[in-house]
């Protein structure tokens, strides 16, 4: 529901403002029949029901109620071009309105592929931890080898003395 309208004048006019601020076009309906009284004039009804320079267009297109705008613009033939005290036509509006669902989808899209890239982060994270162990391991496995191949080096240096002894001894 929008910000009520306190400021209208008459208790119609304000409850046909507010309808359009809400997007009720059913109540926003009753309300154009009820000001119209009967006359067969309810565009002119509606649009000289302002508030704050603004009409029930103005008020629809800036809350973006797509109804209530269609039915004002297509069955009422309210003019669009219309400006209200701060010279914006209701077609800016309607450009504003869509420009600001725009700007919404796309922030919607971005917190989707937020969530995704922090999945996909939180993965990642996983998966470094794993070959964060995995290289320990490694390392451990390769001081183990490196013992072995001291120990295996002092044999063969061992060895190699006691060949280099059999080999004087034969030669003698």
């Amino acid at each position: 529901m929008g910000p009520p309208l306190a400021g209208a004048p008459r208790v119609l006019e304000r409850q046909l403002l507010q309808a359009a601020v809400d997007g009720d076009l059913r109540r926003f309906k009753g309300m154009v029949t009820a000001l119209d009284a009967g006359k067969g004039c309810p565009r002119e009804a509606v649009e000289a029901v302002k508030h704050d320079g603004a009409g029930a267009l103005h008020l629809a297109a800036r809350q973006g109620r797509t109804p209530v705008c269609a039915y004002l613009v297509e069955e009422l033939r309210v003019d669009v071009n219309a400006m209200d005290d701060s010279d914006v036509t209701n077609d800016d509006l309607e450009l504003q309105t869509a420009r600001r669902h725009k700007a919404e989808q796309e922030v919607g899209t971005l917190k989707e592929e937020r969530k995704k890239l922090e999945c996909s982060f939180a993965t990642l994270n996983e998966e470094k931890k794993k070959l964060e162990c995995s290289v320990a391991s490694l390392k451990e496995e390769k001081k183990k080898l490196e013992y072995y191949v001291a120990d295996l080096l002092k044999l063969a240096h061992v060895q190699k003395d006691k060949m280099k002894e059999i080999v004087d001894i034969c030669g003698e």
